[in-house]
Parts: structure tokens; sequence; C-alpha cells
């Protein structure tokens, strides 16, 4: 039962997202890749006891709200005036979303291909990284 209401806060918190203000987004969206990417391995190193991995009613919210914020990565890399942080953060959200959505596509039976299977903590490192830059482009652009 607490499953379906941690579900269901978590998408209508998503839905608040919509109606921030743009660097408030970006905010959120860099906080919650940066939880996605520490919670895992703080389970790993047995820092926590909650493995969100394991969460089959919050895994598909998890995966919209992963893909979403590589796409406002992409977006923010997109405005972005220095060309070093520009190309970065592009490629991060690319990467984001192809690490997230391809296998999420793949459960579905929507894809017919799987990457091969790859060490959680690649995930980790790459959400944690794309929360970085999401965060930096954000302070630096000052928008």
């Amino acid at each position: 039962m607490w499953l379906n209401i941690i579900s269901m806060a978590a998408f209508m918190l998503l839905l608040l997202t919509f109606f921030l203000a743009q660097r408030l987004q970006y905010i959120f969206h860099a906080v919650f890749l940066l939880a996605m990417g520490l919670a895992p391995l703080l389970y790993y190193l047995g820092f926590v006891s909650l493995n969100i991995r394991d969460l089959i009613a919050l895994k598909y919210i998890i995966t919209l709200v992963i893909v979403m914020s590589g796409r406002e990565l992409i977006r923010h890399g997109m405005k972005e005036r220095q060309k070093g942080l520009k190309q970065i953060s592009i490629v991060m959200g690319i990467a984001i979303i192809v690490a997230t959505a391809i296998p999420a596509l793949a459960t579905f039976g929507s894809i017919t291909f799987r990457f091969p299977e790859y060490p959680f903590v690649i995930d980790s490192i790459l959400y944690i990284a794309g929360a970085a830059m999401l965060a930096i482009g954000t302070l630096v652009a000052g928008e």
C-alpha cells in the first residue's frame, strides 16, 4: 500500500515540475539524477537498507523521470554559450536517455535488442555526472 502512495506522490511531483520556472526544473532534475545515482551506490556499500532498483512500483516512474532529466540536460546544453560545456551536456543527456530508455523498452518488448549486461555502477556514475553537468550549467547560465 505504501508503495502505491509513494508512486502516486512521485508521479504528482513529476507533473508539478512542468509548472515550475525553468531554473527550478533544472535544479529538480539535477537533484533527482544525483539521488538516483547515489542511492544504488549507498545500498551496495551498505549505508542504506532500501534498494531502489528493486521497487517494481517505482521503476517505471523513475525511468520516466530519468529520461526527462536527460531531455532537460540536452535542452539546457542547447542554450549553453560555452562550447565545451554545451557539447558535454548534450552528449551526457543523450547517454542518459539511451542507457535508461533502451533497457526499459527491451523489457516491454518494444525493441528487439538489448544492451549486454553491465554493472549498475556505470548507470550511477552517468547519473551523478549528468546531475553535476545540469547543476553547473544552471549555475553558470544564471537563467
